[in-house]
């Protein structure tokens, strides 16, 4: 082999370059752009080198991106379980209006149905059976007792569940409640010509035996009038106000004032302005506001 002056090899010399004569040893000088290609081979592999990662360093971003998800999905979960309740209210509540304009097609308005019997047991069984008739029913309660629809169709015992109220269970998973108080519709609960003439109540738990079967959270009321059906908690209020009982500083689900349930007026709320943000800051009909934000 020959070796030129400083270490080259003269066999890996150009084709070209052996056939012609040369001194012993000379070997052919490399071209300026050769020589440019390997520095910058040299200079990106020095860049490589010094921005590579150590292990502690890729621990520690890993760390970093555990809290802030543990900071912020429970927050993300609670707004998607949120919006799957909202959406899951308004559908309930289409499905009662569609129900009681075909009654009142068949039947006339409450204060004209035949009623089983004379007491409000016999209303809400009656009026619980007419509406069963246009809803899609997965487990019908009407005419058990408490225990038996406890066991089949409601969850909660935040509506004190009696003979009284008679329920059954639609096939998408909502509840269905229905507590009549008189046949007359008499009861005055507002300012619009609705809530001059309430029968009864109707409460709808959106997602039946699953949590937290509570109400304001996932149970919601609605008032059965001669008009129609109506949610409670509306602007027009003055029985149950969204004020009184819908809030945020009471335990949810508690009698408070002595007599409603908090987070029974929460219904219209939800239904009107598509949040429950009631839970996460104070609002009424009279903040000004539709959201935490705005």
């Amino acid at each position: 082999m020959r070796v030129c002056r400083g270490g080259g090899n003269l066999a890996l010399a150009p084709q070209w370059f052996r056939g012609y004569s040369h001194s012993e040893g000379e070997c052919p000088k490399e071209s300026s752009q050769l020589l440019k290609i390997k520095a910058g081979l040299l200079r990106l592999k020095s860049r490589n080198d010094r921005f590579g990662f150590t292990l502690s360093e890729v621990l520690i971003t890993l760390g970093i991106i555990g809290i802030v998800a543990a900071l912020t999905l429970p927050s993300l979960i609670q707004k998607q379980t949120e919006k799957a309740t909202v959406t899951k209210l308004k559908k309930a509540y289409s499905v009662l209006q569609q129900a009681h304009q075909r009654i009142v097609q068949e039947d006339g308005t409450p204060d004209y149905w035949d009623y089983d019997e004379d007491s409000t047991l016999g209303y809400s069984s009656t009026a619980a059976t007419k509406f069963a008739k246009y809803i899609k029913v997965g487990k019908n309660c009407i005419g058990q007792n408490s225990t038996y629809a406890f066991n089949n169709c409601v969850s909660s015992s935040n509506l004190y569940y009696t003979a009284a109220f008679q329920s059954f269970k639609g096939v998408d998973d909502i509840s269905y409640v229905f507590r009549i108080t008189g046949k007359s519709c008499t009861n005055k609960q507002g300012k619009n010509k609705a809530l001059q003439s309430v029968c009864g109540f109707i409460y709808v738990d959106v997602n039946a035996f699953k949590r937290p079967n509570t109400i304001g959270k996932d149970i919601f009321g609605f008032y059965l009038t001669k008009e129609g059906v109506f949610p409670i908690g509306s602007q027009q209020e003055t029985g149950i106000p969204m004020k009184d009982f819908c809030d945020r500083n009471y335990v949810w689900g508690n009698v408070i004032h002595g007599w409603w349930h908090n987070g029974t007026s929460c219904t219209a709320w939800v239904l009107y302005n598509e949040n429950m943000d009631y839970l996460h800051c104070d609002l009424d009909w009279n903040s000004g506001k539709s959201s935490c934000k705005y």
